[in-house]
């Protein structure tokens, strides 16, 4: 269980959302 990645990855996509 990488908890970091899957953490990682959420905040990718956050980011990648254009709701700046």
């Amino acid at each position: 269980m990488n908890l970091v990645l899957s953490f990682v990855r959420m905040e990718a996509r956050v980011y990648s959302d254009p709701i700046h």
